[in-house]
């Protein structure tokens, strides 16, 4: 997993891919693991895996917070924009709170400029 993060950080998608995959190979319930398998899918354009990956999560931990933040990052990377919305505020609703990703994401780039996200980004989230 370390080495994982390490290789994702260097924007070495393909060693993060099979790193975090020995992880989840010893730990099937190693959520993070799951969560930065899918961001290296998504850093790789591969968007299938991605979705695959993240519905394996969503079966162990269905609220997790970054679960449902990346599934935004994939719905507005496949041009979904109504479903990356969605997931973006069960993200909040179950409390994500990096508010400044959602802001500067590239994946979610396309999405800020929707009309739906300004309003719904302007509006109380629960933010403090």
């Amino acid at each position: 997993y370390n080495e994982g993060n390490k290789f994702l950080k260097q924007n070495d998608w393909e060693q993060a891919i099979r790193n975090y995959k020995m992880a989840l190979h010893h730990s099937k319930n190693f959520t993070e693991a799951y969560i930065n398998l899918s961001t290296a899918y998504l850093n790789g354009k591969q968007y299938e895996a991605s979705l695959e990956t993240l519905n394996s999560l969503k079966a162990i931990q269905p609220e997790h917070p970054l679960l449902h933040y990346n599934l935004a990052c994939y719905h507005a990377l496949t041009g979904q924009d109504d479903s990356a919305l969605k997931a973006l505020q069960r993200a909040v609703e179950f409390g994500f709170k990096s508010f400044r990703s959602v802001e500067t994401d590239p994946d979610l780039e396309n999405l800020r400029s929707n009309p739906k996200f300004e309003q719904w980004w302007k509006s109380p989230k629960g933010i403090s």
